[in-house]
């Protein structure tokens, strides 16, 4: 059969009602209902967006939670002006064509709330069909920019297509109804031992399906209720291939999945360090200790480990701590440097001294560009700010404020733009903001770890601006307390 004709028994299946979604779109969307407060003088009220009934309360707290009286379901109390979060996500819908071929619906749907009628109003279209074994499938017609498929122009909802690149990943094929998958699988021989109805929770199901074509293992993790391990190769399809192509190669390794319910890189830890302490493998996983990064050095794994989870710090660390011994050159000899008492301590101090030595090339354009921006130096009653002096200074403000400004030395030693160091008066060793000026005006201002700046600050920044004519505009964001 040509891939044509496929496509247009496609299109000739029959709409399917969309109502007998409705319980399963309430249920994966009940977390997103709210208690609705109202008052009128000290009469209070409030609304259940799941139940859609009323009742008379007490005052009660907004953002906190609230058991309904009526459906006994608890959720976060709002006021009538806060807009409720519109829900869209996928369904699919698995059904048979009379060559028992596997056909595979996609719908889409949106929820929203709409306050005039105190309801919610759902909009449910059919999205795609997919004859899985044929490989062939189709798309409703649809508005597509930048690869961004959208389906809601009912214009388009009579109309099909092949689907084009843009469609790549668009579709997602989860949250499959169930209804009629135990008839589908008794239909199907190859789906007996699939344990199809299992993997539908945590897996795409066409993605499902290709693998378990290729690694029938996945039956025996379902069978044995290996979750971790399941819901590791779900994440992602380099899980999918690593882990289960390493599951193949090395079943004898399956009883300890089975025993302790080990995840995927749990596993590949074990393998690969040939560790069977449970416990430590654990914590190998977690801090993500690598064979391969130790080969030509004489450091015992074991200890290694437990040091990492002494710690609470991860193995890429410690290996970065090392490289910076190397080139700093510390003897390793001693078990205070080779395991330092506080591995983030040292490795700082020790990154440190290396910026420093790099950047001292960097100290005399520094000096020139203080002395030119130290005129736009200003204070208040609260604050202070300042150009920075040296590239020191940079790399400090960088590890205290959690950003990337000490990549900026070079561009700071050639002009390109002047960096602003702004403090509390009274904390003035503590980082608080880091600005940016590029020709005179504002370029970036940001507060610890990329963040938003509050409104004092934003009001103390324009008031520095106006007096040292800068010019100020809106590049940052602010958080509003």
């Amino acid at each position: 059969m040509f891939k044509y004709e496929v496509r247009n028994q496609l299109i000739a299946i029959d709409e399917l009602d969309t109502s007998i979604f409705s319980e399963m779109i309430d249920k994966m969307t009940l977390k997103n209902n709210k208690i609705i407060l109202f008052h009128h003088g000290k009469k209070y009220k409030y609304f259940c967006t799941n139940c859609k009934t009323w009742h008379d309360c007490h005052h009660v707290k907004l953002k906190t939670k609230l058991k309904c009286e009526n459906c006994n379901k608890t959720f976060e109390v709002i006021c009538k002006r806060n807009v409720i979060r519109t829900c869209a996500d996928f369904i699919t819908y698995l059904q048979t064509d009379k060559e028992n071929n596997m056909i595979i619906r996609s719908f889409f749907f949106k929820k929203k709330f709409n306050k005039e009628k105190m309801d919610f109003d759902i909009n449910c279209f059919e999205i795609g069909r997919y004859n899985y074994d044929v490989d062939v499938g189709i798309v409703r017609y649809s508005y597509t920019s930048h690869y961004v498929v959208y389906f809601e122009n009912e214009q388009y909802l009579e109309k099909w297509k092949k689907p084009s690149d843009s469609y790549e990943g668009v579709i997602e094929y989860i949250n499959v109804y169930k209804k009629d998958i135990n008839k589908i699988i008794r239909k199907r021989s190859d789906l007996k031992y699939s344990q199809l109805k299992k993997a539908i929770k945590y897996f795409d199901i066409v993605d499902y399906m290709n693998l378990y074509k290729r690694y029938n293992e996945l039956e025996l993790l379902f069978k044995f209720n290996c979750t971790n391990y399941i819901k590791s190769i779900a994440k992602s399809h380099i899980y999918n291939e690593n882990f289960l192509l390493l599951l193949e190669t090395n079943k004898k390794y399956i009883r300890y999945i089975v025993k302790y319910n080990l995840s995927a890189k749990e596993f590949e830890k074990m393998f690969e360090l040939e560790i069977f302490d449970v416990e430590k493998v654990r914590m190998a996983a977690k801090y993500n200790v690598c064979k391969k990064d130790f080969v030509d050095s004489k450091i015992n794994i074991n200890k290694l480990i437990m040091y990492l989870h002494q710690q609470k710090q991860q193995c890429n660390m410690y290996n970065d701590y090392l490289g910076l011994c190397n080139y700093l050159g510390v003897d390793m000899k001693k078990t205070k440097n080779m395991f330092p008492n506080n591995l983030k301590q040292a490795h700082d101090e020790l990154s440190i001294s290396k910026s420093n030595i790099d950047n001292k090339k960097y100290e005399k354009g520094f000096i020139e560009n203080y002395m030119k921006n130290i005129k736009y130096m200003y204070c208040d009653k609260k604050y202070i700010v300042y150009p920075v002096e040296n590239p020191h200074e940079l790399i400090i403000e960088s590890i205290n404020n959690k950003n990337c400004v000490k990549s900026y030395i070079p561009k700071v030693d050639r002009g390109d733009c002047e960096i602003f160091l702004m403090r509390e008066i009274n904390k003035i060793d503590k980082s608080l903001v880091t600005i940016e000026i590029i020709d005179n005006e504002l370029n970036q201002v940001k507060a610890f770890d990329n963040g938003k700046i509050n409104q004092s600050e934003k009001k103390f920044i324009i008031h520095w601006c106006k007096k040292k004519n800068l010019e100020y505009r809106e590049c940052a964001d602010v958080k509003y307390d």
